[in-house]
């Protein structure tokens, strides 16, 4: 388990460091045979996907990373599939302040946006009762320079178990205060 938390903290530190200084930071994704304890039941399973989403700290200093946590989870006893490309391309994060505004996006997200065409597009297996982890820096795409609490969610498309229509899922809510 030393390696493992080893791993994951320099793994922070560079995503950090990538961050502090204005570089294209990757995001993560893992894949799990086993499903994860931290299944939230307010993010309702759609066609067996259920969607989640965490953050690595609820209240973080502003112009620190919002490092989010989401799984898409295949609960049922079958091989299911979904879309894949990327995947700052393939959740969509919806952010929005204390007063229920959505947030603007930074530079970066627009440039992201702006190329939403350009990129392949391939179906992935996920076996059944098993998960697909990926960590995304939230505020390298939205605009969380503000002192306030933002609520995060994410929606993905997946397919129907016929493959045969794509449906969308969505996750739990979450909140984050950004602070001075």
């Amino acid at each position: 388990m030393k390696g493992l938390a080893s791993i994951k903290s320099i793994t922070t530190l560079l995503a950090s460091l990538a961050f502090a200084f204005g570089c294209p930071v990757p995001v993560s994704g893992q894949a799990s045979s086993k499903l994860s304890q931290e299944a939230d039941v307010s993010a309702k399973p759609v066609e067996g996907f259920q969607l989640t989403a965490r953050l690595e700290k609820e209240e973080i200093q502003a112009c620190q990373p919002v490092a989010l946590v989401v799984t898409l989870r295949n609960l049922s006893k079958d091989t299911l599939a979904f879309p894949e490309s990327a995947p700052y391309r393939d959740y969509r994060l919806v952010v929005k302040d204390s007063n229920g505004r959505e947030v603007p996006l930074t530079r970066y997200g627009k440039a992201i946006k702006d190329t939403e065409g350009e990129f392949r597009l391939v179906v992935t297996d996920l076996p059944a009762h098993s998960e697909l982890r990926a960590t995304l820096l939230v505020n390298r795409y939205y605009d969380m320079t503000v002192t306030d609490t933002y609520s995060v969610s994410v929606r993905r498309d997946v397919l129907l178990k016929s493959r045969d229509r794509v449906v969308e899922v969505l996750s739990n809510s979450v909140r984050v205060k950004i602070t001075d």
